[in-house]
């Protein structure tokens, strides 16, 4: 999991929106500018295959997740919604497909992350 986006889906969930919108101004300021750059591109994988590397399938799917909490708890109107709502569905694009298939080093725990993502 990405622990500075996981702080944010977490703090999502304990701030009220009013505290929250503040509080994630100070946390990650730019996300309005897409920065980090680093948080809004998918982790890229090499090699499904291999255990190890494919575990960036839940860096991405986890992503997804956070980013789409964190716009949902936004007050309406936020200059970051849109941004965050990208790169929610950039991460998922990538990870989603990886669901389901027939490599048991990705889909024994994907799935889990599939779930988070998918459930409002």
């Amino acid at each position: 999991m990405s622990p500075v986006l996981t702080e944010a889906e977490l703090m999502a969930l304990l701030l009220p929106a009013g505290e929250f919108a503040a509080w994630l101004t100070a946390f990650l300021p730019g996300i309005e500018r897409g920065e980090p750059a680093a948080l809004f591109e998918p982790a890229f994988v090499a090699d499904s295959g291999d255990g190890q590397i494919a575990h960036l399938h839940g860096l991405n799917a986890s992503r997804a997740w956070c980013w789409r909490r964190v716009a949902e708890t936004l007050p309406p109107g936020d200059n970051r919604i849109e941004p965050a709502l990208r790169a929610a569905l950039v991460h998922a694009d990538v990870a989603l497909p990886h669901v389901i298939g027939d490599d048991y080093m990705i889909e024994h725990w994907l799935a889990a992350y599939a779930v988070l993502l998918l459930t409002p």
